[in-house]
């Protein structure tokens, strides 16, 4: 029975959380993963001795490395500086309290502000072409700088619906996630330890919610899609 099998008919929620973060952890284990960029970028947003530049190195690199300077990208275009505005965001208190452990019901409101001022920043860059800016790409810098959502690329998004969980990063999909966590708890926990022991730092829930979901997206969309985002 090959991975595939296991993850689309399996019906143990348990074991498809353990089965879908050991192929994660198994790919960032690879010589130069650029699955390290999420832990590098949001090791360095808790390190209050990084400066404003260094941190937009660090984030630049990681939306590139994670297939945010594809195609008609706007940030294709751009220098690291196009950054240095969300990074002073991210930096504030109000967005800094988003870095815990696993959200509760409480933050959505600070969630959802955070994403409006992430899109705000890059719309006050001055750029000749028009901005777009994508859930994808929000949801990538909070997950790489706060760890309070996961990602919403295709593969997320899938995931997320074939769990019956709302795809579109607003209220009600952080909600049902936020659900989902507290129903699978035991489970989530455990692959949350193990994420932890591979980076060496207190990983946040919302990074494995991201690995669980992307590689079931992943597994039904990879015939139709074989091109990796990360």
């Amino acid at each position: 029975m090959n991975d595939r099998t296991i993850m689309l008919d399996g019906s143990d929620p348990a074991a498809r959380i353990s089965l879908n973060v050991s192929k994660r952890l198994a790919d960032a284990a690879r010589p130069h993963s650029n699955l390290g960029s999420w832990a590098r970028c949001y090791r360095m947003f808790g390190d209050s001795t990084c400066t404003d530049d260094q941190l937009a190195l660090q984030l630049g690199y990681f939306l590139a490395s994670w297939g945010m300077m594809r195609g008609s990208a706007f940030l294709k275009g751009c220098d690291y500086t196009v950054h240095l505005g969300v990074v002073a965001f991210l930096r504030t208190k109000s967005a800094q309290m988003l870095r815990s452990v696993c959200p509760q019901p409480g933050d959505i409101e600070a969630i959802l502000t955070a994403k409006n001022a992430i899109e705000e920043q890059y719309t006050r860059e001055g750029l000749e072409e028009d901005v777009s800016v994508t859930d994808t790409l929000s949801s990538k810098i909070m997950l790489a700088a706060l760890g309070c959502v996961p990602a919403y690329d295709r593969f997320l998004v899938a995931g997320l619906r074939s769990a019956d969980v709302s795809g579109r990063f607003a209220r009600r999909s952080i909600s049902q996630i936020l659900d989902y966590v507290e129903a699978n708890r035991n489970s989530l926990e455990l692959a949350r330890a193990r994420l932890s022991s591979s980076v060496e730092f207190d990983a946040p829930m919302m990074r494995v919610i991201d690995m669980h979901f992307w590689t079931e997206g992943w597994l039904q969309g990879k015939e139709n899609h074989p091109d990796d985002d990360r």
